[in-house]
């Protein structure tokens, strides 16, 4: 059974600055997380970002033996933390929408793939899956598009070329965002479509599913035809949808716990417990560690009482260790040479 040491795999959590500040050790020494998550605060060049994934997994294989993800949102265009000198793709829309949208999306992914593996980040939070044209603002250029065929072609496509080229994807938003017309970064949005309208949206996650992504993020939405009272983040009737029906057997993750549609309505360490509760593995949690903080000493309370809970957390554990062995991460190593040829002009393709 596991034990209180492991809890921490259960969450991804944000760093402050551009180097390891001593309440992260802190953390990492202190607790197994699963993961960091880096953002455009994080990161100032490609050396800088090598330095710190470096001594991220030393912390964490020195304290407990076990890598942790580090992962990023680089979907390209404007959701794209690494930037130039870091290629920069144009996005999902105009992969979708150039010439040759198979070689497009296969480059995108093939060099996005070997540029963080580079540097050590092991995890991209990509590709979207949502399905909508025109989309909502939040989401504009984002999409692959309107046809849930091609929004599944593709996302293959990238999905696929992640995982050969040794980078944990990340498909989202679980059951589909596209059909939102508010924000979720900002407050809850409202799915009222019938689950006969929403199949389409929930097709490309079943297509991914059958050819083994490891990872899916869940929604901060209510999807009233799925479960009315809660967004499927905090839903087991969503988590079930993906494990029974769908047959997904990879992590969920949350999509962040301290966006507007969460934070405006819980506390975010109870929904993170919540979220947890519903089925999900890891949660995400990518600015404040004071909410991870008590979220973590909530779940050790929970969990030392509640056999049942900590079953399901034996299950996530396994479930995460299993992708990070697959992904070999803790043998991971990175090349200050090689990160100099490349970023200085040396050639890879």
């Amino acid at each position: 059974m596991l034990k209180q040491k492991h809890l921490g795999t259960s969450f991804i959590i944000g760093i402050p600055e551009t180097r390891l500040d001593k309440d992260t050790i802190s953390i990492i020494r202190k607790y197994e997380i699963g993961g960091i998550i880096l953002f455009s605060r994080n990161i100032e060049s490609p050396k800088q970002v090598a330095d710190l994934c470096r001594r991220i997994q030393k912390e964490a294989l020195d304290a407990h033996g076990r890598a942790v993800f580090i992962a990023v949102d680089q979907e390209g265009g404007r959701v794209s933390r690494l930037k130039a000198p870091f290629y920069q793709s144009p996005g999902n829309y105009y992969i979708s929408h150039s010439e040759d949208p198979l070689r497009k999306a296969r480059d995108y992914a093939r060099r996005t793939a070997y540029e963080m593996r580079l540097v050590g980040i092991n995890m991209n939070m990509a590709p979207v899956l949502d399905v909508c044209d025109p989309c909502p603002d939040f989401l504009k250029e984002r999409s692959f598009g309107d046809d849930p065929e091609r929004v599944s072609l593709l996302g293959e496509v990238v999905i696929k070329e992640f995982i050969r080229n040794g980078i944990v994807p990340v498909s989202k938003h679980f059951p589909g965002l596209g059909a939102s017309k508010i924000d979720p970064h900002k407050e809850l949005p409202v799915v009222r479509l019938s689950l006969q309208e929403l199949e389409e949206h929930i097709y490309p996650f079943k297509k991914t599913i059958s050819f083994g992504v490891p990872c899916i993020m869940t929604s901060h939405a209510v999807y009233e035809s799925i479960d009315p009272l809660l967004p499927a983040t905090l839903s087991p009737k969503t988590v079930e949808l993906l494990r029974k029906d769908l047959g997904f057997n990879g992590i969920v993750i949350t999509d962040d716990m301290e966006m507007g549609a969460i934070k405006e309505r819980f506390d975010v360490a109870e929904a993170s417990l919540a979220a947890i509760r519903a089925g999900a593995d890891i949660v995400l949690i990518c600015r404040e560690q004071v909410y991870f903080l008590k979220a973590i000493e909530a779940l050790e309370s929970d969990a030392r009482k509640d056999p049942l809970l900590l079953k399901r957390l034996t299950d996530s554990y396994i479930r995460i260790n299993r992708v990070k062995d697959s992904f070999r991460l803790a043998k991971w190593h990175i090349s200050d040479v090689k990160i100099d040829e490349y970023f200085s002009g040396g050639k890879y393709w």
